[in-house]
């Protein structure tokens, strides 16, 4: 830190530190397409439905350890409509480009019904049966960014309690797990789709972004959905 900071009596350290971590993904003709992605999988893309509640507890250490209580801030619910588009593939996990647009219904909670919007990349892997080698289970991890029309009403009410900032425009996080229907029925239709719960998640990440308007939380949505991938050659 500059001296005039640091000489101040309110200052205890005259440096601090952070840790970033992030990753890219290589648009262009780097590697054929074979090469990364598997013939019958190349034009694959999917969509998904899910509609659930607005969750008391957060994404990460009590939604992901299994509380799925209700939120006592704000009685709402989201419904949305997913697009995918498979990037890369392999035997245990895939990376998806996915659009999302949600519907919020809130107006019972004086905060009208909107639109939110979330651009993400999911990574997913499988689990396998140890004596069939059949796929058994996906799961999910998705990171991207998310806009609002409006601000979500729990994020209103907890951030003012707080007395933080809110913003439409947010961080966005997902988890997902689902099963293979194919295991229960044995129409053609259903073959490549799946049903599972979703966690969608907004939040500032813990204040430390000025794009995201120093916003320290959020809020969550446990959702149940149904997805089916489509264009697959086989």
């Amino acid at each position: 830190m500059d001296t005039v900071v640091s000489d101040s009596p309110l200052v205890e350290e005259d440096s601090t530190s952070a840790f970033f971590a992030g990753g890219t993904y290589i648009f262009g003709n780097v590697r054929r397409p074979e090469s990364f992605i598997s013939s019958e999988r190349a034009g694959e893309w999917s969509w998904r439905l899910n509609y659930g509640y607005q969750a008391e507890g957060n994404i990460v250490s009590e939604i992901d350890h299994g509380d799925f209580s209700k939120s006592e801030i704000a009685d709402t619910n989201i419904g949305g409509i997913t697009f995918g588009k498979l990037l890369t593939d392999g035997p245990r996990v895939d990376f998806t480009g996915k659009l999302a647009v949600f519907r919020h219904f809130e107006e019972d909670e004086g905060n009208g019904n909107f639109w939110s919007y979330a651009l993400y990349m999911m990574a997913t892997g499988r689990g396998y049966s140890p004596w069939s080698k059949e796929e058994v289970f996906r799961y999910g991890f998705g990171f991207g960014m998310s806009y609002a029309d409006r601000v979500p009403i729990a994020e209103q009410r907890k951030q003012a309690a707080k007395g933080n900032n809110t913003s439409r425009f947010l961080n966005y996080l997902e988890l997902q797990l689902d099963f293979p229907l194919r295991r229960l029925f044995k129409a053609r239709s259903m073959q490549n789709c799946y049903a599972g719960l979703t966690v969608v998640h907004r939040s500032g990440i813990f204040g430390t972004s000025d794009l995201l308007g120093d916003v320290a939380g959020g809020a969550d949505w446990i959702t149940a959905h149904f997805e089916c991938a489509m264009g697959r050659e086989s």
